[in-house]
Order: structure tokens, then C-alpha cells, then sequence
């Protein structure tokens, strides 16, 4: 009879569909702007090197043209190929754009290339942190940290630890007061996904590749959020009965996109999965846009 209970659990498929209104919602917002007849600009910049440039081309589309009370929002992409531009050279590139007065907004996808990591600090301190519209400059961060959740209104989130919160949001996903699993503790990440949700009094284990005996571990979770970018990793042996999964992951292999989650495996065991792609990816870039909108009201644009 217990088994049967178990094999009848019908899991819930969380997809980023609605995150179309959200956008819309979002975008009659930026009409009530009231800028100057200059076109303002937010720089979207990216690296040769990385397997990311797909979010930053579906930022860039989604942040061109869009129109308020009496101008435009351009997106500018800007292309990096760290071989060939020296480091001074790109601290200088973002500490010109940043002060540049036509510039509303700064992001530089993550992660940074190898020869620039351990300079990251310095690189994020250039940007202007009311231009910033993925919290990386440090201050920002910090104020991400130290804020509670009845302040998350007046302070701008790391894109990826706000898109999971939209998500749960909208499927009406409790994460108060529960225990979550993270796997994967990169500070922009599964790291700041934790920071957001020790807000709401839940209980957080944050799990690395270094972690012992991972999936005996992973199974207390009431949510378990994954963000290690290694393909299927999670299966029906990292959750308990009726678990919550939040698939951060992203990999690509042969031109597909996969996350980390064994999607088939958790069927009828997980009560709600989300899926990769058309997940958080794709809520990602909607964060950074309300990031924006936010530091368009600190600086009292609006």
C-alpha cells in the first residue's frame, strides 16, 4: 500500500512561460521613465572564451529598444576576447563605460575568463553600483547580505538566486521556514541562492563537490536546488518523497542545452521539477532587467 502512495505522486513541470507577462508587467514600467531625448545605454559584455554567450544574446535582445515616457533603452553588446586584451586594459574598459553619463547600465557575464579571476574584486569595483544590474559590484552585494526580506523591494538581487524566488513565487512554492539543499557554492550562484533564503528562516545546506556521502545528505531537503552544471546529475536518490527540484544547471553538449537534473528519473517521486531548458535561464535575464528598473528609482529617475 506505501509503495503504491509513493508511485502516485503527480509531479508538477515548472517551465518560464509565464515569465511573459512578468515582462510585460515590467516593460509598462520603463514607460513611466522620464529620461532626457538621448538614447541611454546598457552594456551587455561578454567573453570569447565562455559557453555563456547565449545568455548574453538573449540579454542583449531583451534590453534593445525599450521605450520610455520619451526616449529609448539601447543594449550594446560588447565582445572581449581576454587573449588578446590585457587586464589593465579591461579594468580601464569598464571604469570608462561606467562613468560615461549615457550609461544606465553595466552587466559582465559570468564567469570570468582565468586570467582575469583573481582580479575579480577590483573588475567589479568599477562598476557604478546604481549602474550594475547583476549586483556584482561588492557594495551591492553586500547590501544583498545584509538586507532582510521586507527590504528585498529597495535593493537589487543577484539575477540567479531572484529568478528562483519568481519561479517558486509563481507556482506558490513554500520555502519558508524549510530545508533547502543547494549543490554548487559559487558565490553568484548556489551562494547567494542560499543568502536569499536563510532571509525567509529556512534552514540551508550548501553542498560542494568536496561534500562527503552527497546524496544521503541531499535527501533531508524539502527543495533541493542544483547548480553544479554537470549533466543528470540529480536522480531520484538525491530527494525524498514529494521534494521541490530547482534545475540551475547549465551545460551544453553536441549544440543542446542540458541542465543538472535527471528530469524522467524524479517522475512520480518529486513533487515539482523545473525544467532546462526554458527555466531559470530564461527568468535570468528578466531579473537583471528589474535590477535596472530598481536603480533607475534609487537614482530618482522615475
Amino acid at each position: 500500500m506505501n509503495e503504491l502512495i509513493k508511485n502516485n505522486i503527480e509531479t508538477k513541470i515548472l517551465d518560464a512561460n509565464f515569465i511573459k507577462d512578468y515582462k510585460n508587467d515590467l516593460l509598462k514600467k520603463f514607460e513611466k521613465i522620464n529620461f532626457n531625448y538621448e538614447d541611454k545605454y546598457v552594456y551587455i559584455i561578454y567573453f570569447t572564451t565562455s559557453k555563456n554567450n547565449y545568455f548574453a544574446k538573449n540579454q542583449n535582445k531583451i534590453f534593445n529598444n525599450i521605450k520610455t515616457k520619451n526616449s529609448f533603452i539601447i543594449s550594446k553588446l560588447i565582445e572581449i576576447n581576454p587573449n588578446v586584451i590585457k587586464l589593465q586594459e579591461f579594468i580601464e574598459l569598464i571604469h570608462k563605460i561606467s562613468n560615461n553619463d549615457n550609461t544606465i547600465g553595466i552587466n559582465i557575464e559570468l564567469p570570468l575568463p582565468l586570467n582575469y579571476r583573481n582580479y575579480q574584486t577590483e573588475i567589479f569595483l568599477k562598476i557604478n553600483r546604481f549602474k550594475d544590474i547583476d549586483c556584482l559590484n561588492p557594495i551591492n552585494y553586500y547590501e544583498f547580505l545584509e538586507k532582510d526580506k521586507n527590504k528585498l523591494d529597495d535593493i537589487i538581487i543577484p539575477s540567479v538566486a531572484n529568478s528562483v524566488k519568481i519561479m517558486m513565487d509563481y507556482y506558490d512554492i513554500n520555502y519558508n521556514k524549510k530545508d533547502i539543499v543547494i549543490l554548487g557554492n559559487s558565490l553568484y550562484t548556489g551562494f547567494s541562492i542560499a543568502a536569499l533564503f536563510l532571509k525567509f528562516d529556512s534552514t540551508v545546506y550548501l553542498f560542494n563537490k568536496h561534500t562527503r556521502d552527497i546524496k544521503s545528505k541531499s535527501i533531508i531537503g524539502d527543495i533541493l536546488v542544483s547548480a553544479t552544471g554537470v549533466i543528470n546529475l540529480v536522480d531520484k536518490n538525491y530527494i525524498k518523497e514529494g521534494a521541490c527540484v530547482i534545475d540551475v544547471g547549465f551545460e551544453v553538449y553536441n549544440n543542446k542545452i542540458y541542465g543538472d537534473v535527471n528530469l524522467e528519473d524524479l517522475i512520480n517521486k518529486a513533487q515539482a521539477v523545473s525544467i532546462v531548458p526554458n527555466g531559470i535561464g530564461r527568468i535570468c535575464n528578466y531579473s537583471a532587467l528589474l535590477n535596472l528598473y530598481k536603480n533607475l528609482l534609487r537614482a530618482n529617475i522615475i
